[in-house]
């Protein structure tokens, strides 16, 4: 069994709200803050969370703070784009691994007793690590256990994210993506085949505007 995050854009919105408010006036005068590896900027993370749990509690965000005080950063969440270009040029013998060029930000989960209690995104410049958001409010949908690698991945014509779930040296892939089910893992070969094919159709009938930015995805 593997796990499996979504996210729930407004209590993303709820937190980057609050926990900003206060970061932006010290980022006017010092600078957002960097870190020297991504588990010390979530850590940075989770404890402006806790505090924002602890001054508001007439606000619900979902989160249990004892909970989210004793948890650990488990194993990172990468996040990949995938371009058009990588998309119609993969091969039958392609894997989603394969496409992965175009690295995003960096997803931390918080564990505690095995469970994801929220989640911080933190991204890598030259200057170091730093917190990109907060994301909260995920929902197991498959697994037990917080060790399995995961990584996502962002389609080009689809808002519609992809999941891939590495265990044992095996990977699978779970998505919303039309025809399939976010609960049931299938193979790169079958998922890509279908993606590749709407990529390639959306392509067909938009890609003027496109390179015009007249369509945005």
């Amino acid at each position: 069994m593997k796990r499996l995050f979504t996210y729930t854009s407004l209590t993303l919105t709820l937190l980057c709200a609050f926990a900003c408010e206060k970061q932006r006036a010290t980022t006017k005068a010092t600078g957002p803050t960097f870190f020297s590896a991504p588990d010390e900027a979530a850590n940075k993370a989770k404890s402006d969370l806790l505090s924002i749990l602890r001054s508001r509690k007439n606000v619900d965000l979902g989160v249990d703070e004892a909970a989210l005080a004793k948890s650990q950063p488990a194993k990172l969440i990468k996040h990949y784009q995938i371009t058009f270009e990588q998309l119609l040029s993969a091969d039958s013998a392609a894997t989603f691994g394969n496409l992965a060029q175009n690295e995003m930000a960096t997803v931390v989960p918080f564990v505690s007793d095995n469970s994801v209690v929220t989640v911080a995104e933190v991204a890598k410049d030259d200057k170091g690590w730093r917190v990109t958001s907060l994301v909260n409010a995920l929902r197991a949908i498959t697994g037990e256990t917080s060790q399995d690698e995961i990584t996502i991945y962002d389609l080009p014509h689809s808002a519609v994210k992809v999941y891939g779930i590495k265990k044992d040296n095996s990977e699978m892939f779970y998505s919303d993506y039309p025809g399939f089910n976010v609960r049931e893992g299938v193979s790169a070969e079958r998922l890509l085949s279908v993606v590749k094919g709407d990529a390639a159709e959306f392509q067909r009938n938009y890609g003027a505007a496109l390179k015009e930015q007249k369509v945005v995805r």
